[in-house]
């Protein structure tokens, strides 16, 4: 799943949204992205890299922030000023409800480019107490294909261990027959484990799914570890060896 959307004909498939207030979670699903989240994670190397976004480090990054997740949802998804806003938000640290996580790439030269972005929330008002929930998943569509959604994913799903969350949630609209739909509900609900619950759609028909899923249990250390990481800076690249 590398991005918002690879088709945008259908918004209710690119940006599907749970309530006034929810965050939409429709990423492109794609071959690559046929194992484990947290498996493509723990391989994906050096070469990329997700961090909380806080306005000391990255509120310089707010308009390119804006740019990869438009160019990612194909349509004006993500404004300036809520871009700026966002990214304050990780100015809380722990405290902080809302933040904004941003992927980066690094180059051959070994220069971050800012590629994706992901929300994620420990507990918004239409879950229930101990739900969070993760949307408006991004990738710039020049870096599909190379694990950074699901990276990004992982990443707000750690987040949401680290604080303490016990299930996760998203949304989505699907429609019966739809094949975009179809490798998209084959990826929320098989690949990461999120349940709809209910019958799938008649085909033409659509339905809004609101998906659940536990997340793991940490050990006290293990949530020590995962909190220490949220904002830890980014890993340096590794030297590259003598010609």
């Amino acid at each position: 799943m590398d991005g918002a959307v690879e088709q945008h004909g259908s918004p209710t498939l690119s940006a599907a949204t749970g309530s006034s207030s929810s965050e939409s979670a429709s990423p492109s699903p794609s071959q690559d992205d046929e194992r484990s989240v947290h498996d493509v994670a723990a391989n994906i190397g050096a070469h990329v890299y997700v961090v909380v976004a806080n306005s000391t480090q990255h509120g310089h990054l707010a308009a390119e922030a804006s740019r990869v997740v438009c160019s990612a949802y194909g349509y004006s998804r993500l404004g300036l000023g809520d871009a700026r806003e966002r990214i304050a938000m990780g100015d809380a640290g722990l405290r902080a409800n809302r933040v904004l996580h941003l992927a980066f790439l690094r180059t051959a030269g070994g220069e971050p480019v800012l590629v994706g972005a992901c929300s994620s929330t420990r507990q918004p008002p239409w879950t229930p107490s101990g739900c969070g929930h993760w949307g408006l998943l991004s990738v710039a569509p020049a870096a599909r294909s190379q694990g950074i959604g699901s990276a990004l994913v992982a990443a707000a799903e750690r987040r949401l261990c680290a604080v303490d969350g016990s299930h996760c949630q998203i949304e989505y609209e699907l429609t019966g027959g739809d094949p975009f739909g179809e490798r998209l509900h084959a990826w929320y609900e098989g690949n990461l484990g999120f349940d709809g619950g209910g019958p799938l759609p008649r085909p033409g028909r659509s339905t809004f799914r609101r998906c659940r899923k536990r997340l793991p249990t940490l050990s006290a250390g293990a949530r020590e570890a995962a909190q220490a990481a949220l904002h830890a800076p980014p890993p340096r690249p590794k030297a590259k060896p003598p010609p």
